[in-house]
């Protein structure tokens, strides 16, 4: 199995395998850049499965920590693709303003067939 670690967790896992035979070991290597994106969206999901988690136990300091590494991964996600956080931001204000957000839990459903509104097309580009 492999996976995307922090920096320093390679540090951890070798000293908990220095009195491990060579093949029990862990391995490591240096993802490629064109790699790397898909690591990130699974360690995305990763965080997020974990975060639900939480969520279900109803555990604030988890949800905190799970949060704090959702974040750490889109940081890296910008990183990569050399994206400005602040354009980000304020896209997400400018969303925000426009169509609204998520905290009022407004769900839908929809009948098969089921086309969205031009009206509310453009307000999806």
């Amino acid at each position: 199995m492999e996976k995307l670690i922090r920096t320093k967790l390679r540090l951890v896992i070798e000293e908990g395998d220095k009195h491990k035979e060579p093949e029990e070991r862990a391995t490591f290597r240096t993802a490629g850049f064109d790699e790397q994106l898909g690591l990130l969206i699974t360690k995305l999901g990763e965080e997020c499965d974990e975060l639900k988690k939480a969520f279900e136990k109803d555990d604030l300091s988890k949800m905190q920590l799970e949060l704090a590494d959702i974040l750490q991964v889109i940081d890296s996600l910008f990183v990569l693709r050399g994206l400005d956080p602040i354009t980000i931001n304020h896209l997400k204000a400018k969303k925000l303003k426009e169509r609204g957000g998520f905290n009022e839990r407004v769900v839908a459903s929809f009948p098969d067939g089921w086309e969205i509104p031009k009206k509310a097309a453009k307000l999806k580009q």
